[in-house]
């Protein structure tokens, strides 16, 4: 561990010019020290990727999920009957810290995760507290997963589960000095801090072991926005972020949850229920289009398109951000790129061809040395599309290509066969194509190629 990652942010204000620059200079030297320190014993936290968290956490609050029920409950701050308050109102108590963070030992995530959800107001993203009352059975299974383990395959188990909810991690405007129209409340500092979370906000849903709870109820009775999550812009760039290279049991639909606040049986089997179809990968390019097209929809015909309550957010925040995010994690991906489980058909598969070869085109090349594609729905028309990206160089590593459990029928087989004969995938070891629609004949062909190559 070092204090590396916190470097640029301190060099950033190496000399303070203010008391605010002074306070927020302090904070991030704590979390560095906080950061140098030896993990502890069977921690997993560097093992998946905590480290690249750790310099927001100067700026973003993480709530631990014991206390947050506790709020939704009305057992802590019961004066507020289960409503959530802003960040400047979050008692010291319910943080959770980096030391907590890194005592996990969990085997397949980080104890960490992000809510995408709708704000049922403008003022308040849950007024009534009616909304996030749905979380109860999800942070009750994360609490008994904190002193029983995760499941029955994960042996591991968090200290405290640390949450992110925009309310609570960042500073809100109208809860400093009372809102004003012309002016923002936030002291100098407050606003310092929101700037430089904002600026890091794609990391926490893009984190591959960092779980996305994706609240996609519908809104309750008497909200004043009752537009749906694929309509809201912000939670249009949070699934996106999910989808880039989050492993699919990080990213849970609550919809999927079964009725009443009890808690699951474990971690594990509360992912397995929610875990919803990642949607297909985009490349920046036509992550950008779908977002400003969905703003002239909804400029020509409210209700048809994509809806910000700041329409500066989309191109200020959410389409450069996904750009960085798309090229930092598709260049580090080093070992898979795992699509299976995710309900893809053809047209998917086109999309995942277009943003790799994107990718690579923009100085991006994946360096993953799998590709896992199984349990989908990819017919013939996919295997073109998937040797279009391999002979662009978007995957020169790639070893082992996963395709089972799909629609793959003989001449799908034939296509891949031809391509190995060619000598696409210089470093090709291994097709996995069981649980298709192939004949023994059509078996017999791809062996054949393959072994001409040694595959």
């Amino acid at each position: 561990a070092s204090t590396k990652p916190f470097v640029q942010d301190l060099d950033s204000i190496a000399a303070p010019q203010n008391q605010t620059e002074e306070q927020l200079r302090a904070e991030i030297e704590a979390a560095a020290t906080a950061a140098a320190r030896p993990l502890p014993p069977g921690s997993t936290w560097h093992e998946h990727g905590g480290e690249e968290l750790e310099p927001l956490l100067p700026y973003t609050t993480l709530v631990d999920a014991g206390w947050l029920l506790k709020l939704l409950l009305g057992k802590v701050m019961p004066k507020r009957k289960g409503v959530l308050p802003a960040w400047q109102d979050v008692p010291s108590s319910a943080r959770v810290s980096l030391h907590d963070l890194r005592a996990s030992t969990m085997d397949d995530s980080l104890p960490v995760a992000v809510l995408s959800y709708g704000w049922s107001g403008k003022g308040h993203p849950d007024a009534t507290g009616a909304q996030l009352r749905r979380l109860v059975p999800v942070l009750r299974t994360m609490v008994e997963g904190c002193t029983k383990g995760a499941g029955k395959y994960d042996s591991g188990r968090p200290k405290k589960w640390g949450i992110v909810i925009d309310f609570l991690a960042l500073p809100q405007r109208g809860y400093t000095a009372g809102y004003s129209a012309e002016y923002d409340d936030r002291t100098p500092y407050e606003q310092l801090r929101f700037s430089k979370a904002l600026s890091g906000i794609n990391v926490w849903y893009a984190a591959p072991l960092v779980t996305t709870l994706i609240l996609d109820l519908p809104m309750p009775e008497g909200a004043d926005n009752t537009t749906p999550l694929e309509r809201r812009g912000w939670c249009v760039f949070e699934r996106a972020l999910s989808s880039i290279t989050k492993k699919s049991s990080c990213c849970l639909a609550l919809s999927c949850l079964p009725p009443g606040d009890a808690a699951m049986e474990s971690w594990l089997n509360l992912t397995i229920t929610c875990r919803v179809s990642r949607k297909p990968l985009v490349s920046p390019e036509a992550f950008e289009h779908e977002m400003r097209s969905g703003l002239r929809r909804e400029a020509a015909a409210a209700g048809t398109g994509i809806r910000f309550t700041n329409g500066k957010d989309a191109t200020a925040v959410c389409i450069p951000q996904y750009f960085e995010a798309f090229l930092r994690l598709m260049g580090a991906a080093t070992i898979a790129l795992r699509f299976d489980g995710c309900g893809w058909g053809d047209a998917e598969a086109t999309r995942l061809a277009d943003a790799l070869i994107w990718a690579h085109q923009h100085g991006a090349t994946s360096p993953a040395i799998m590709l896992m594609l199984s349990r989908n729905k990819l017919t013939d028309a996919s295997m073109p599309q998937l040797i279009r990206a391999i002979e662009a160089g978007a995957m020169p590593n790639i070893k082992d290509l996963h395709l089972s459990g799909n629609a793959i029928t003989d001449r799908g087989a034939e296509t891949l066969a031809a391509a190995v004969r060619k000598g696409t995938a210089a470093n090709l070891e291994k097709i996995v194509i069981g649980y298709n629609e192939l004949t023994e004949a059509g078996k017999v062909a791809l062996r054949a190629a393959c072994a001409s190559r040694g595959v």
